[in-house]
């Protein structure tokens, strides 16, 4: 279900669904990625300045020294959790450059903070058991929410007084929400708005990193179990020359298999598999009749399998995008229309400089034996590591040894790949 409907655990008013003791939570559902009306549109005033096309450019140089440092230092020849180092580094890219947090310490513990209570909503347990007892699954979510509550209310008084342009988090702790009049707690709001911003700045926060991290995972072990795809993209990237010293973003977007590897992965592993939305008044859809507050779902995850659109849909063919041409609502990796995810530009920014930084430095394989699962949690997210060997670039890529995994029920492998790739890619290029 989608993350308007299913994370219910906590209201962003601060009081879990059973009004347990006045606990002070944080509730991933009322954030702004699902506000509408006025509210949301006090908080896309004062985020959307900071995510527009200039201001990402604008971090070009700060994302490539990020993406160099953070991979430079990934461990070389041995198996290692690829899902863990581009977490890290997604973290980074979102909370140095968004929030402008400083602290590493700081960055690791909040990524960890928010990804350790979106994914506790989704234990099973505490779906079906809400008992707020001790020792309950349900009790630890409610535990994990009011410890991210005080930790993101600390960040916002932080925040008091400073400029709004000086970054997202500044610009968040200044939005009165609900029409909250100046005077409280964090950003000028009283106690209970302020706990209301802090939930919208747990859902922005988790949207800033955790779509990232996945994709580059998601990219980097379809890369490994396709080597000549991968072989042709080192080999693009090497042309391009060093990464630190590109000072154009629109390099990276003008490389054509970088870009379309990245298309590939979302069109074939969707970020957001479904999304949900409600109707605020009675209307009609194609020809069906919705009251108010029905519930409308629409699937990125069953689009981009469409064969009418896709080709051979199952496959991993970054050599379709020579070719397809998906208009908004035919390709939705980011959604579409109004509600379009306003982190865009700043997300393909970030993909294409990891990736190239990656590119450049390793060479990906996949171990022998292994497994590589997927789960839902509103993101289609690995169930546990992800475990890659990151070989020094250069070496031949070897055919990938067998592995087991719901992952790679999500595709069929193509045989094809190794013969097609080259001349795809002078296509591509235009040459």
């Amino acid at each position: 279900m989608p993350s308007g409907t299913r994370e219910s655990r906590i209201t962003a008013s601060g009081e879990s669904p059973h009004n347990e003791s006045g606990i002070q939570a944080v509730g991933i559902r009322r954030a702004y990625l699902v506000m509408h009306g006025a509210e949301h549109a006090r908080f896309s005033a004062a985020v959307e300045p900071h995510l527009d096309r200039r201001r990402v450019a604008g971090l070009f140089e700060d994302v490539k020294q990020i993406a160099l440092a953070e991979t430079d230092a990934w461990p070389i020849g041995d198996a290692a959790d690829v899902y863990a180092l581009l977490r890290r580094l997604a973290q980074r890219f979102a909370f140095q450059l968004l929030f402008g947090e400083g602290e590493p310490a700081r960055i690791w513990r909040f990524g960890e903070m928010l990804a350790d209570y979106h994914h506790a909503n989704w234990v099973r347990a505490a779906m079906l058991a809400r008992f707020h007892l001790p020792f309950t699954p349900y009790r630890q979510v409610l535990r994990q929410a009011e410890a991210l509550m005080a930790f993101i209310l600390e960040g916002m008084a932080a925040r008091r007084g400073c400029p709004v342009d000086r970054d997202v988090r500044a610009a968040l702790a200044a939005v009165p929400s609900g029409g909250a009049e100046p005077g409280g707690d964090a950003g000028g709001c009283p106690r209970d708005a302020a706990r209301a911003t802090a939930a919208h700045v747990a859902g922005f926060a988790l949207a800033s990193f955790e779509t990232t991290s996945t994709t580059l995972t998601w990219a980097l072990a379809l890369l490994a179990s396709h080597p000549a795809i991968a072989a042709a993209l080192a080999d693009e990237v090497a042309e391009l020359g060093p990464l630190a010293a590109v000072d154009d973003p629109e390099v990276l977007a003008g490389l054509p298999l970088l870009n379309a590897v990245l298309n590939e992965t979302m069109r074939l592993i969707t970020p957001v598999p479904v999304l949900g939305f409600k109707t605020l008044r009675d209307g009609e859809i194609t020809g069906f009749d919705l009251r108010e507050n029905t519930t409308v779902m629409i699937s990125p995850h069953l689009t981009h399998r469409d064969a009418g659109l896709y080709p051979a849909p199952d496959r991993f063919r970054p050599d379709r995008w020579t070719t397809v041409r998906p208009n908004t609502y035919e390709y939705l990796p980011f959604s579409g229309g109004p509600r379009r995810c306003p982190g865009f530009q700043f997300a393909k920014t970030n993909l294409r400089v990891a990736l190239c930084a990656i590119m450049a430095r390793y060479r990906l394989a996949l171990p022998a034996g292994g497994r590589i699962d997927r789960a839902y949690a509103v993101i289609t997210v690995p169930r546990n590591r992800v475990m890659l060997r990151l070989l020094p670039a250069g070496g031949r890529n070897e055919p990938p040894p067998a592995q087991g995994g719901s992952f790679f029920a999500l595709f069929s492998r193509d045989q094809d790949a190794a013969s097609r790739t080259p001349v795809a890619i002078r296509r591509m290029a235009g040459s």
